[in-house]
């Protein structure tokens, strides 16, 4: 399936055909369904010090094409903020930096239904309130209970576990 890094590559590249050769195995989404992406950027991906990230999307297959809502969580304030601790908010990851999508360094997606997504909204809400201490309540936390909401085994976390190495452990273990 198509997802938001590959929309994002289409986007730069100009081209309606690559749509296609990106993935193929996008046709066979029917509509009605839902897919859940997580994904992860590199370290330094960003400007300045860079610890990496990692966010969601869900991918609702419609009629008439491809609807996408992306969600990353991030400390509220200045970066600074992020290692002292502060408030946290869910941004839209199209908004906060679409050029994250070009450099995803790791991904996993499945299928979900309607009552899992109905968790992950939840979750999302939870995390738009809650407090942000990279140690402690990151980015990784927010895509953990996101994939634990849709039912995948989620590997364990560690305090300095970087978000690639999250998205790749929780791929091995999903993936057969």
């Amino acid at each position: 399936m198509i997802n938001a890094r590959h929309v994002w590559q289409i986007v730069r590249m100009g081209a309606v055909a690559a749509v296609i050769a990106c993935r193929p195995s996008a046709l066979a989404a029917a509509p009605g369904d839902i897919v859940l992406e997580v994904m992860a950027s590199p370290a330094g991906f960003a400007e300045g010090p860079s610890p990496g990230h990692a966010f969601m999307c869900l991918a609702y297959h419609l009629n008439n094409g491809v609807k996408e809502e992306c969600f990353g969580f991030y400390p509220k304030g200045a970066a600074r903020d992020a290692f002292i601790g502060g408030p946290g908010i869910v941004a839209k990851e199209f908004e906060k930096n679409p050029k994250r999508f070009s450099i995803v360094a790791q991904s996993f997606s499945r299928a979900i239904d309607t009552s899992a997504r109905t968790r992950i909204a939840t979750i999302v809400n939870q995390f738009n309130a809650a407090s942000y201490k990279l140690t402690e309540k990151n980015c990784i936390d927010l895509v953990d209970r996101v994939a634990a909401a849709a039912g995948w085994k989620v590997p364990d976390r560690a305090t300095l576990q970087s978000p690639v190495a999250y998205v790749k452990a929780l791929r091995a273990l999903n993936t057969p």
